[in-house]
């Protein structure tokens, strides 16, 4: 599922993002602690959901993940992008 979130984000087109954010949280029903699917679930809400702020803490949430497993090359892109 977060693979075809993934494949679905890279294809563009605004009608992708309810899909996504579903994908997104399917995978987050047995990972809570998944930071791709935290970030595409927080890209869903920021552009088809029109939720900024619960966008915008829905993104931090990825970057927190993501240095606690220590993949801080990731944490500091998608931190830039926040």
């Amino acid at each position: 599922r977060l693979h075809q979130a993934v494949t679905l984000a890279q294809l563009g087109g605004s009608d992708r993002w309810p899909r996504i954010k579903a994908l997104a949280e399917d995978v987050l029903q047995f990972d809570f602690n998944n930071a791709h699917a935290r970030w595409l679930r927080g890209l869903s809400l920021q552009h088809h959901f029109a939720r900024p702020l619960e966008a915008e803490q829905e993104c931090r949430r990825p970057v927190e993940c993501a240095r606690m497993q220590g993949k801080d090359a990731e944490a500091n892109s998608w931190e830039a992008e926040v």
